[in-house]
């Protein structure tokens, strides 16, 4: 905790961001809850200041009302929170409620519904020297990014519709390729694809693919890709049973929970080139 109190003492914030990214180890025959270490990160804060603390990421967003209990902090953010947290910032220096800003949740109070950005070209992206490799300390640091947020499918096993919703909000192409390019030039050349599955929908994984090689981008991409994307054959519901043979060891485990699986398996990670997309 010493990192912790040493940033607030050389700061003195006046609000205390903490994003919580997962809850569990996702491990399925032993799982270990991880929030008691940001609990005590939560706790030193509070001694250290009196900033009010805002949860938010991902794991935050899976239980917020109940991580927002546990946790002891002021307020949560569910979801994301590009235009709500700087709402919150904005009345917290004129020192107005925060209530009612969406996706926001209080301590016993209830939250207002969430919106989301229909454009992902409205919000902004990462300045690209906020992931300078020497910045941290390995040459083979990888520079997550994220051309889409949602997903209209409800698999058991994933949380990301419940995370950024079922509609698939995408960044133009176009506008991936010249941040890639603004990474290119900042000494980054690793690049981890985090969308939850980057071949749906094809058109705009090729699109996309196609932008990046006309402009010559020298790039080591990894990406999560469904086996195959065919709506007609994933449609139904007994995924279990309709896993690609190559996955006898998923089959077996999901073959139980058939039914509960829609439109997709479980996707897989890859480091092929952007020519096997197109």
């Amino acid at each position: 905790m010493s990192a912790v109190r040493d940033s607030i003492g050389d700061l003195c914030p006046e609000v205390i961001g903490i994003s919580v990214r997962n809850i569990d180890d996702q491990v399925m025959e032993s799982p270990q809850f991880l929030l008691p270490p940001v609990r005590e990160v939560v706790a030193t804060c509070r001694r250290m200041s009196g900033a009010p603390i805002v949860l938010g990421g991902a794991g935050y967003s899976i239980f917020p009302e109940s991580a927002l209990r546990y946790l002891g902090a002021n307020m949560g953010i569910r979801g994301e929170g590009e235009t709500t947290f700087p709402a919150v910032l904005e009345r917290v220096a004129r020192r107005a409620p925060v209530s009612g800003l969406p996706g926001l949740y209080l301590p016993g109070q209830p939250p207002t519904g969430r919106s989301f950005v229909t454009n992902l070209d409205d919000l902004p992206l990462p300045d690209a020297r906020l992931f300078v490799p020497s910045l941290s300390g390995s040459v083979d640091f990888w520079v997550p990014v994220q051309s889409r947020r949602g997903c209209p499918m409800d698999c058991s096993f994933c949380s990301t519709s419940a995370i950024e919703g079922r509609s698939i909000r995408r960044h133009s192409p176009d506008t991936i390729k010249e941040w890639l390019e603004h990474l290119l030039a900042s000494g980054s050349h690793n690049f981890h694809f985090v969308d939850n599955t980057f071949n749906l929908s094809p058109a705009y994984a090729k699109e996309l693919c196609r932008k990046i090689l006309e402009r010559g981008l020298d790039i080591k991409p990894v990406v999560h890709h469904l086996p195959q994307v065919d709506r007609s054959r994933f449609g139904a519901t007994d995924g279990a049973r309709r896993l690609p043979r190559d996955q006898p060891r998923v089959r077996k485990r999901l073959r139980p929970h058939a039914g509960k699986l829609q439109q997709e398996v479980p996707g897989r990670r890859s480091e092929n080139s952007f020519e096997d997309v197109c």
